[in-house]
């Protein structure tokens, strides 16, 4: 079973290539995906600014464009099929992250019902 420690000590870690994270963006069309969705941390970007390359999946169509599908294949995770795309984001953007996805979805679902 999983604690709040647990949950609460994955809140101010620095990601590491291969987790899974929850991001958010103050960009209204984003956010409600976003908050609500698990991605995948695959690569390093170049961008000093936006340094973590996320990768999700079931990207709905009205802001597919906000996503990239520029991932190169040797860092496609296959865990996601192709309907994946990616965005950069920085540290303050990822509000959590875990080696394991059902963290990440306890996570959500803690968040979802204002228990953290």
């Amino acid at each position: 079973m999983i604690t709040k420690y647990k949950l609460y000590k994955n809140l101010n870690r620095v990601p590491e290539i291969g987790d899974y994270v929850v991001c958010i963006d103050n960009n209204e069309k984003l956010f409600s995906f976003l908050s609500n969705n698990i991605g995948k941390y695959v690569f390093d970007s170049d961008s000093d600014e936006f340094p973590y390359y996320i990768q999700y999946e079931n990207i709905p169509e009205e802001i597919e464009s906000e996503f990239g599908d520029d991932i190169p294949d040797d860092k496609i995770d296959s865990e996601f099929d192709g309907t994946s795309g990616g965005r950069q984001f920085s540290l303050k953007e990822i509000e959590y992250s875990s080696k394991n996805r059902e963290d990440c979805v306890k996570y959500l679902k803690f968040k979802k019902f204002n228990l953290k």
